[in-house]
């Protein structure tokens, strides 16, 4: 019963959603990253093909460059002494640039970085998203 139950709420997520899919992508991302940060050194390269299937798939790829972004500055933030904290700022702003030119990699370009933030536009989201509309009863 509760399987039945669990697979009624989940069903309606499962038909055509690339978040599905996507959300794999982001545990792996996230995993690399804490992975890297807690070695000292920085994300290894293969990461970047992650982010360019997951810019494809859905837009939640703006969260792995802003999680790139948080635990590199956890990562500079923990090393001693300045010449060490430089070459890891290095590494990581390389890795930075890097995603953030993979993530472009989209028929979209730099406009898909910009669309995220138009989605979270109130705005725009209740002009074009029926999902995130009130119910009406009418």
């Amino acid at each position: 019963m509760l399987v039945s139950l669990t697979w009624g709420l989940v069903a309606g997520h499962l038909l055509a959603r690339p978040h599905v899919l996507a959300m794999p992508l982001l545990v792996i991302w996230t995993a690399s990253l804490i992975r890297a940060c807690e070695e000292n050194r920085a994300p290894r390269l293969w990461l970047l093909v992650v982010m360019v299937c997951w810019a494809n798939l859905h837009g939640g790829f703006t969260l792995g460059l802003a999680l790139t972004a948080a635990f590199g500055a956890e990562a500079v933030l923990g090393t001693k002494g300045r010449a060490e904290r430089y070459k890891t700022a290095r590494r990581w702003a390389l890795f930075g640039a890097l995603s953030l030119a993979a993530a472009m990699l989209t028929p979209y370009g730099f406009k898909g970085l910009l669309f995220t933030w138009k989605i979270l536009s109130m705005s725009y989201a209740l002009d074009n998203i029926g999902e995130w509309l009130s119910p009406n009863f009418h």
